[in-house]
């Protein structure tokens, strides 16, 4: 009965190497000692979709960002990590996930985010654009991991897919805000409940300095959290408690994906 460690965060919202919150996550990281840690959506520097501007060397400096974090994962302690990073690919910029594994350092995963917002606060059409449609299963730290990312929870019929697949787990990094909790609440519990997957979700969190003036009020909820093929809560953050560990049992997965409504056709 395969079980894997994996741990959800509510990472400060905009996550840099040697930074007080990096140090702070590293060390949770290895107090906890999980096999996967799940980052949330384009996790490292500022949040561009707050703005409906565009600006190219925004974006060049997100996109380096990404790849000044990602290169510096090991430094976290966690032998594998996911989430998703800015990238160009053939020529569009797009929100792609990633896998990071200690042994083969970081790879391209064969997801972008295909469902886009354009809203206030989250003008992501301005910045970045659907790539090639894939939802397929990648292989990682024992597990079999489908992603949807943020916005592509709102559609079950991909989670299904990932069930129909065979993954055991849907990795959703999120980057929402707290009017958005039941909305996004909803839709992982449904994408576990007709894929008989676990979801594991991680968003932006509020800084500290948030927390000690909130009067700004805070632009992302955290509330990262980890639902199983039953689609309960089992493990969810909190400001004060912004990292959590469950187990992913992949034989509960398999057996869950034998019954309604994962059975359905």
């Amino acid at each position: 009965m395969p079980r894997i460690r994996i741990a959800v965060t509510e990472n400060h919202p905009e996550l840099d190497v040697d930074t007080p919150a990096w140090q702070a996550l590293a060390q949770s990281v290895q107090r906890l000692q999980p096999e996967l840690l799940v980052l949330g959506e384009l996790p490292f520097g500022p949040w561009l979709a707050a703005s409906d501007d565009f600006s190219q060397k925004a974006w060049d400096e997100s996109v380096k960002a990404h790849r000044r974090c990602i290169e510096a994962l090991a430094e976290l302690g966690a032998p594998a990590v996911v989430g998703s990073r800015a990238v160009n690919e053939n020529g569009k910029r797009v929100n792609e996930a990633f896998v990071w594994t200690r042994e083969g350092g970081v790879v391209s995963c064969p997801h972008t985010k295909q469902h886009i917002p354009q809203s206030d606060g989250f003008y992501e059409q301005t910045w970045t654009e659907q790539g090639q449609k894939h939802f397929e299963v990648t292989e990682v730290a024992g597990l079999r991991i489908g992603f949807m990312i943020c916005t592509d929870i709102m559609f079950p019929e991909h989670a299904r897919e990932y069930g129909r697949q065979g993954a055991n787990l849907i990795v959703c990094p999120r980057a929402t805000p707290p009017q958005a909790v039941e909305l996004f609440r909803s839709g992982m519990h449904m994408a576990a409940n007709v894929s008989g997957c676990y979801v594991a979700t991680s968003n932006r969190g509020i800084s500290m300095e948030q927390l000690v003036d909130p009067k700004g009020g805070a632009q992302f909820e955290g509330r990262a959290s980890i639902i199983n093929p039953t689609a309960a809560l089992v493990a969810q953050t909190n400001p004060l408690d912004p990292i959590v560990v469950a187990e992913v049992d992949t034989d509960m997965a398999a057996w869950k994906q034998q019954f309604f409504p994962c059975d359905l056709w």
